[in-house]
């Protein structure tokens, strides 16, 4: 080969090389440039507030009859009352709350513990997956207390449906009889008692509320799990967390309890019975009203001052959909549509564009 064949070839290398090198450095810097910027801080353009707890909950799956006597749920704190008497200590000396009495609207470890597996939903509420709701760009805080029972009650006692098809069995008495039917199941509870609220797809909230032991800022304090090496997020039986988290994106986020997340019935933990629920992100400048009422709410929310004594020419009612129960009703001063009640710190008592606001 010539010596200008060889200088070409080593020139024709050379360029290669370079062009290699060139192309890499700038698929780098491409790369560089056009890299995702970390997400901003959350923001929050208002602050909606939920009072929520988690209790052992019978509840009907069908119209058949279906049921599950080991059932848990999320509920607004508001709408939970005692299921039986409740005593200080165990002692029949001093009672603390009546059956069927609303429990304090503020958590209370001490009366909380008190409560703990003692009680039940509202006799006016279904059982049923909780739902929360929130705008973009709002954060929701959640104060939640566990209200499961310390302990798992292992067995449900009730009356064997087939026991009322079998054949006479002679004179019995009516305690013999209830023992013939009684069917004794092991409810297959997990275990653990401690749960949480853990929700997918929503950004954790550094704020006031969530503070670690050493007095520092834990975002992971509204994690609601106990991971590894973190600070654990959970509740005991009796105990109350903040969690707080920022609505980015409208959507549906489903939210469960990471106190148990398997174990129990089929091993499917406490989700599997029911410690599970959804944070609704609605667009901007949603207002959110109630799906159903009874006859005594519609009635409350005519206004009577428009049309015909409230009624429109064709019969249909004119809606006050800002009215709230009158000083005579136990549920004085709250919205009777509107799901979000103005705080006391909210003077302009309106939700819509302010803040703070609580869901009732």
């Amino acid at each position: 080969m010539s010596q200008a064949g060889i200088s070409s070839s080593k020139n024709n290398e050379y360029l290669l090389a370079f062009l290699f090198h060139f192309t890499a450095f700038s698929l780098i810097t491409l790369v560089s440039d056009t890299s995702f910027a970390s997400p901003l801080p959350p923001r929050c353009e208002r602050t909606i507030t939920a009072k929520v707890v988690a209790l052992e909950q019978v509840y009907t799956y069908n119209r058949f009859g279906a049921f599950n006597p080991a059932g848990m749920i999320f509920a607004l704190r508001r709408d939970v009352v005692a299921n039986d008497d409740v005593y200080d200590n165990n002692s029949k000396q001093s009672l603390r709350f009546k059956q069927d009495e609303q429990i304090p609207s503020k958590p209370n470890f001490h009366k909380d513990l008190l409560l703990a597996g003692h009680v039940k939903l509202r006799s006016d509420k279904r059982p049923r997956p909780l739902t929360l709701r929130v705008n973009e760009g709002d954060c929701l805080q959640v104060t939640f207390t566990n209200l499961l029972s310390p302990k798992a009650n292992g067995q449900e006692v009730f009356n064997e449906p087939l026991a009322r098809l079998r054949p006479d069995e002679g004179d019995v008495t009516e305690k013999e009889e209830d023992q013939r039917q009684a069917m004794v199941l092991d409810s297959e509870e997990p275990r653990t008692r401690h749960a949480s609220m853990h929700v997918n797809g929503l950004d954790y909230v550094q704020g006031a509320a969530n503070f670690d032991a050493s007095g520092k800022h834990a975002l992971l304090e509204s994690d609601g799990a106990n991971i590894g090496k973190n600070i654990s997020s959970l509740a005991a039986p009796g105990e109350t967390r903040v969690y707080t988290w920022y609505a980015r994106k409208e959507g549906g986020y489903l939210f469960y309890s990471m106190g148990a997340p398997i174990g129990g019935e089929g091993d499917g933990g406490q989700l599997g019975l029911g410690l599970f629920g959804s944070v609704n992100v609605q667009p901007k400048g949603s207002i959110w009203y109630r799906s159903q009422v009874t006859h005594e709410d519609l009635l409350a929310v005519i206004d009577t001052s428009k049309g015909d004594k409230g009624y429109n020419p064709n019969g249909t009612p004119i809606i006050n959909y800002d009215a709230v129960y009158p000083s005579s009703h136990r549920r004085h001063g709250d919205p009777v549509l509107s799901l979000l009640k103005p705080l006391p710190a909210n003077k302009r008592k309106e939700c819509p564009k302010t803040a703070p606001c609580e869901i009732i």
